[in-house]
């Protein structure tokens, strides 16, 4: 199951349930009277003073936003407020955004299309902590500002029941897409179950809002009580797509980035295949950790495709972050898709070839929550190919058995190289033997970390090959 269908299943619940979960919060509610008080202090000040340009330019409601902000947790650990005086200043340089957002409520009919986007922009820019992670604070913040538009964030309930991981909360790239996700599902949760009528002004039911943030927090208290705080599945950041056509393949003398390459178009077709899958379906880059890339090539009988490992190699340079690359501008926004910062990232790869009327294939990419063996499969039906390439994780170093014979042509490296890199140095090796139509080759390495090569000159390249039956 993936995360979008997790996420969907939980905001039908949520709304089915609403007011239970509301309540809930009430009953089991675990934040300090501390708390408490600096928030509906903070709050009181801001109807007090009307707008949001008086709020924003007063001293002393600043001084309680901050207090508030302190109370949340907001300025410890890895997270920093400015001192009074830069907060202060903070507020009032975004008073001309804020008063165009003050009449917008978070689950009124005119609400903007692109509201998420701005108030992003806002956010980034508010200045009011240090650290370059700046979705939680600016969230809480622009709660007491704009209490009927924001909903206040955090990782242990709004991550929890959206199944955000901690490095996506702290990764400056990936917050963007973060808020976005979470801003558009309240939006769509506020506009189902209306929260103003929950609001009591008693407690902490101090704005719609605050009521969509009492919800979430309620449910994850009922719903998923007991369960572990990273109980997600480890493949629930899933993301898959399908295009129509031959992939892009990868290309030893001429970078298929390059302006006039003949993959060109494959290359625009799979990153906006990318992007709105990604858009659509709730995916997360995947900043760190492994990945496992799937693909699955469809042609004809009488149309067989290319070089399998080729593709793979296309696709996965394609899909990585290719912020490090040059002159990528006729791209335009393409450029900056990625599903994933780097191939070297993938530790589980699998490809497949069916028959089909027309050509085109699916890509699936999705997080490993665990370290596993790296494995990898390439299968070509009807041609007797069949190769499969193993790295096993050798936990006592120095353990791994020698391969009945040394393939020299594979020099130990550097560094370790990409799984669809292997694959491609074992096709061109095993291509040389046309005595065998059929091989099957391993690789064994002797490590104690699969993300880290902790002992390179404990490294063994070994491979067999051998004559099999058709």
């Amino acid at each position: 199951m993936t995360r979008s269908d997790v996420i969907e299943q939980r905001i039908s619940k949520l709304v089915s349930g609403f007011g239970r979960y509301v309540v809930a919060y009430d009953q089991q509610v675990s934040f300090t009277g501390e708390q408490l008080a600096a928030h509906r202090q903070t709050i009181a000040l801001r109807r007090q003073l009307g707008s949001v340009r008086a709020a924003a330019s007063d001293g002393q409601f600043a001084a309680a936003l901050r207090r508030t902000l302190l109370a949340w947790g907001i300025g410890r650990r890895a997270s920093r407020l400015v001192p009074e005086d830069e907060f202060a200043a903070a507020l009032r340089t975004a008073v001309p955004s804020l008063e165009e957002l003050e009449s917008l409520t978070i689950d009124g009919a005119n609400l903007p299309d692109d509201i998420a986007d701005r108030l992003w922009l806002l956010v980034s820019s508010l200045g009011v902590v240090e650290n370059r992670a700046k979705l939680v604070a600016g969230a809480k913040t622009l709660h007491h500002l704009l209490p009927a538009l924001v909903v206040p964030m955090d990782r242990e309930y709004t991550g929890r029941f959206f199944q955000l991981h901690l490095p996506e909360w702290q990764d400056p790239a990936s917050q963007r897409r973060i808020f976005g996700i979470v801003y558009n599902q309240f939006v769509n949760v506020a506009r189902r179950v209306q929260p103003q009528q929950y609001v009591t002004s008693q407690g902490w039911r101090t704005s719609r809002t605050k009521i969509l943030d009492n919800a979430i927090i309620g449910f994850c208290k009922v719903e998923l009580a007991g369960l572990p705080t990273d109980s997600e599945d480890e493949t629930v950041n899933q993301i898959s797509f399908d295009l129509l056509g031959l992939p892009p393949a990868k290309d030893g003398a001429n970078s298929i980035f390059g302006a006039g390459h003949d993959h060109g178009p494959r290359v625009r077709l799979l990153l906006e295949a990318a992007r709105q899958a990604r858009d659509h379906q709730a995916f997360v880059p995947i900043g760190e950790g492994h990945v496992a890339l799937e693909v699955v090539m469809r042609a004809s009988a009488g149309q067989p495709p290319w070089d399998a490992t080729n593709y793979l190699g296309g696709i996965g340079d394609v899909l990585e972050d290719k912020s490090w690359r040059s002159a990528l501008d006729h791209l335009g926004q393409l450029a900056g898709v990625w599903l994933y910062r780097n191939d070297r990232q993938i530790k589980e790869i699998s490809y497949r070839e069916i028959e089909a009327e027309a050509t085109g294939y699916t890509v699936t990419v999705r997080s490993l929550a665990r370290r596993v063996c790296r494995s990898a499969r390439l299968t070509e039906p009807g041609s007797g190919l069949h190769l499969e390439a193993i790295w096993q994780a050798v936990i006592a170093r120095r353990t791994a058995a020698w391969c009945s014979s040394v393939n020299t042509s594979l020099a130990r490296p550097p560094r370790w190289p990409t799984a669809v890199t292997v694959l491609r140095m074992i096709a061109a090796s095993s291509s040389r033997d046309q005595n065998c139509t059929r091989h099957r080759a391993y690789l064994t390495r002797p490590v104690d970390d699969l993300a880290v090569l902790a002992d390179p000159a404990h490294a063994i390249w070994a491979r067999t090959a051998r004559p099999c039956s058709r």
